[in-house]
C-alpha cells in the first residue's frame, strides 16, 4: 500500500524540481489545501511524509502551510484564498476536485500540484492532457483501488475457483461480498470487503462470448441484503 502510494507521489512531488531553482536561499513555503485534517486524510498523510524525506520538512528545511476544510467545501475557496496570500510557492490540493476547483477560481496564481483520488481530472475539464498540462496547474490522477486485507487472504474471485464455489439449488451461484464470514459452508462463496464506506467491485472478461461483446449478457445485480 505505502508503495503505490509512493510511486503515485513521484508524480506529484516533481512539481518541486522548481522550488530549488526559485528559492535561491530562501526557505520554500509550500501550501496543503485538504479536506480532511492531516491526521485523517489518505493523501495528505504520505503527502507530508514524502515531502520531509525529500528535505521539505515543515521547520526544517520548509515552511509548510496546511489548511483543512473539515469536511465543509464552503471553505475551500477562503482556504485557498489564505494560502495565495500568505505567498506559497506551491499548493497541492489533494483529493476530492473541491480544493483544485477553489485554485482555478482564483486563477492559479501559484504553481499548483492536484492529486485526484475520486474524480477524473480530464473528464472534469481541470487539465485537458495529463502529459502535457497547460498553465499553472498538473497533477496526477490516482483513483483509491488498494487491496483489502482479510482472513482468507482472497482478493478475487475467478474462473479457476468455480469448481470450489457452493452453488445453489439452482444451479446458480450466490457470491457473499462481506466484511465477516457468511459462515463456513460459503466461505467458498466469500469475497472480503472493507468493514465501512465505500469500495469498488471489478468483473474482467478474458476472451468474452459474443453476448458480452453485443451487450445482450446483464451481470446479475449485487443486491444488499442487510
Amino acid at each position: 500500500m505505502t508503495t503505490r502510494r509512493q510511486v503515485v507521489l513521484v508524480g506529484a512531488l516533481g512539481a518541486l524540481g522548481a522550488l530549488s531553482a526559485f528559492a535561491q536561499g530562501r526557505v520554500p513555503r509550500i501550501g496543503v489545501l485538504s479536506g480532511r485534517p492531516l491526521a485523517e486524510s489518505f493523501y495528505a498523510r504520505p503527502l507530508v511524509k514524502e515531502l520531509a524525506e525529500l528535505g521539505y520538512r515543515d521547520g526544517a528545511g520548509a515552511i509548510l502551510e496546511y489548511r483543512s476544510t473539515d469536511g465543509f467545501a464552503d471553505r475551500y475557496p477562503k482556504h485557498a484564498r489564505e494560502l495565495v496570500d500568505l505567498k506559497c510557492d506551491v499548493i497541492f490540493a489533494v483529493g476530492s476536485e473541491h480544493p483544485v476547483r477553489a485554485m482555478m477560481k482564483l486563477g492559479t496564481p501559484v504553481p499548483t500540484v492536484f492529486w485526484a483520488g475520486d474524480y477524473d481530472p480530464v473528464e472534469r475539464g481541470i487539465v485537458r492532457n495529463l502529459g502535457r498540462p497547460e498553465g499553472n496547474i498538473t497533477g496526477v490522477y490516482a483513483p483509491q483501488s488498494l487491496l483489502v486485507a482479510n482472513p482468507i487472504n482472497r482478493y478475487l474471485i475467478n474462473s479457476p475457483m468455480l469448481p470450489q464455489l457452493v452453488k445453489d439449488p439452482d444451479g446458480g451461484i450466490t457470491l457473499y461480498i462481506q466484511n465477516e464470514s457468511p459462515g463456513k459452508d460459503k466461505e467458498p462463496n466469500w469475497l472480503p470487503c472493507p468493514p465501512s464506506g465505500s469500495f469498488n467491485l471489478s468483473v474482467r472478461s478474458y476472451q468474452p462470448k459474443e453476448s458480452w461483446l453485443d451487450g445482450s449478457f446483464v451481470l446479475p445485480p449485487v443486491r444488499k441484503v442487510s
